[in-house]
């Protein structure tokens, strides 16, 4: 049973709150998707756009090439594709192969709130009329829910020698995600731009147009933009490489979006009783 606390994000907007951000598949990636078979890479690779070029830019005029198809000779490009897009194949494919079976079940809306990982049980809370419930016991409870995983949490509860380190990094995000890549960027390249006031920006061409994740650190006053017109004029602003996507739906996107920070976390041991972590590093 597959439990996640998100929306379906095959046809449904509000998926992409927390999967809104483009990420490349490399060697690694490809290789582990491959083990599970070449269907299921066959299935994902449409949906991603594939790239061996990287620009970092000092100014609107100034760049320079970090890497180069002749860089990659011999080499498969990454593959730069939405995490919505990643999961929708992947949840395509899962289901193809075990519907069937009788032994897949899959739950949207479905929140992991605790668990005892001694006894093998999960309580969940649910967007549907099922609501809250505890469901158990099973054989292994598999944590892959984030820096804030209630798995993580419960067997840190449950067992004193467990220990994790979680460290925020300095920064916040958004993601804008344009048609089109800007036209003064080469669109096959992924780009790092710096921006006015300690703004930055990561552009990458995707299947569908490009990516844009918007970084800026403590002091700027960006993330507490709540009028669409006035982020745009402050994005196009601070991104002349942008100006031409940086339009009123990318001022939209920017305000209604929530900041994202990042972490790291560091745990002592992947598992105790019946539950696994997925995701974190051990220290």
């Amino acid at each position: 049973e597959i439990l996640e606390a998100r929306s379906d994000p095959r046809g449904d907007a509000a998926a992409l709150e927390g999967r809104a951000y483009a990420l490349g598949l490399g060697i690694r990636g490809r290789t582990a998707i491959r083990t599970a078979g070449a269907k299921l890479w066959d299935a994902i690779a449409p949906n991603g756009y594939g790239s061996e070029r990287f620009k970092l830019h000092f100014s609107q005029t100034s760049s320079i090439d970090l890497r180069t198809p002749d860089d990659s000779k011999g080499l498969e490009p990454s593959l730069l594709i939405y995490q919505s897009d990643l999961c929708a194949a992947m949840l395509d494919e899962l289901e193809a192969s075990f519907s069937s079976s009788g032994r897949l079940r899959m739950t949207f809306g479905a929140r992991v709130t605790a668990i005892d990982p001694e006894a093998g049980m999960v309580a969940v809370e649910s967007k549907d009329s099922q609501g809250p419930r505890d469901i158990g016991p099973v054989d292994m409870i598999a944590g892959c829910d984030g820096v804030n995983s209630a798995v993580r949490a419960s067997m840190a509860a449950a067992c004193k020698e467990f220990s994790f380190e979680q460290t925020p990094l300095p920064g916040s995000l958004k993601v804008l995600r344009f048609s089109r890549m800007p036209a003064q960027l080469d669109p096959t390249a992924v780009h790092a731009i710096p921006g006015k006031g300690g703004i930055s920006a990561f552009v990458e061409p995707t299947a569908i147009g490009g990516c844009a994740l918007i970084n800026w650190r403590e002091g700027s006053n960006l993330g507490e933009v709540s009028d669409a017109a006035e982020a745009r004029d402050l994005l196009a602003a601070s991104f002349p490489l942008l100006e031409d996507v940086i339009d009123d739906d990318a001022g939209q996107q920017f305000v209604t979006q929530q900041a994202s920070r990042a972490s790291t976390v560091r745990c002592n041991c992947y598992h105790y009783g019946k539950a696994v972590l997925l995701g974190d590093r051990k220290s």
